[in-house]
């Protein structure tokens, strides 16, 4: 499906927009090919000096489009894995690209949407947005580097505690645990992104770009290792017949709700 995913300029600001209401944002191989295009182009132009990640709609995303991946289980052909390996494409060129990364976020942040979000370096969220890990729910692990940043972040612990007992996070407890940077009303959140973007790209480029690769050499070094582990844990748990199931069921239920 096309995403619609587009580049504006405000200043030397890009704002990188996923526009797929109709599917609540979710992520697919197309979204995957679109976005890594994007960024591409945006690291390629020279001509900016941060980037926004926002969505319209109602969510920011509501995570791994279900759909695909039950045509990838029925197909047994990789496609699967050649998904996960495209949005993990994604989390690397995010992390590697030499420019602040602002995510915008509104609604909910679902699984494969709360991975992207924590790949950025800073998350604005409007007050009313959450944070679902999702994952467990359909009998799977996570994938797009989402233990990877939890873990890292706030300790095994507590990752672990989000994962298996919490697994949903409002806006607040985000912020409150270092997650978000800043929280505001949704009708500002444009506004706050914007702010926050010109604050931390207010210094010469090549400042900017050598201590985000400074910081992301202590935090980053393991993170393609460890998104080869999640992908890998991920097709194993996919590979169990309850996965199928789970998936099956949240299509169905969504078909349902859009009758």
């Amino acid at each position: 499906m096309a995403n619609n995913i587009t580049l504006s300029q405000t200043d030397d600001i890009v704002i990188v927009t996923v526009s797929n209401n109709e599917q609540a944002n979710t992520i697919d191989i197309s979204f995957c090919e679109e976005l890594l295009s994007a960024l591409d182009d945006v690291e390629i132009s020279q001509q900016y000096r941060a980037v926004i990640l926002r969505a319209k709609g109602s969510v920011f995303s509501a995570g791994g489009d279900l759909a695909q991946i039950l045509e990838c289980l029925d197909k047994g052909d990789g496609s699967l894995e050649a998904l996960i390996s495209a949005f993990h494409a994604v989390i690397l060129a995010i992390r590697r690209l030499p420019l602040p990364v602002i995510a915008s976020v509104q609604g909910a942040a679902a699984g494969a949407g709360f991975s992207l979000a924590m790949a950025c370096d800073a998350v604005v969220a409007a007050n009313t947005a959450k944070f679902v890990v999702g994952y467990p729910r359909l009998g799977t692990s996570s994938d797009g580097g989402l233990s990877y940043q939890l873990t890292r972040r706030l300790g095994p612990a507590r990752a672990l505690d989000i994962f298996l007992r919490k697994e949903a996070l409002s806006a607040a407890e985000a912020q409150s645990l270092g997650l978000v940077q800043r929280l505001t009303d949704p009708s500002s959140l444009e506004d706050t992104a914007f702010e926050l973007a010109k604050t931390m790209s207010n210094h010469p480029s090549v400042t900017v770009a050598e201590i985000k690769s400074l910081i992301g050499a202590l935090s980053d070094d393991g993170l393609e290792q460890h998104l080869e582990r999640e992908k890998q844990a991920f097709l194993r748990c996919a590979s169990m017949a309850g996965f199928r199931t789970s998936v099956a069921q949240f299509v169905q239920q969504s078909k349902a709700r859009k009758h």
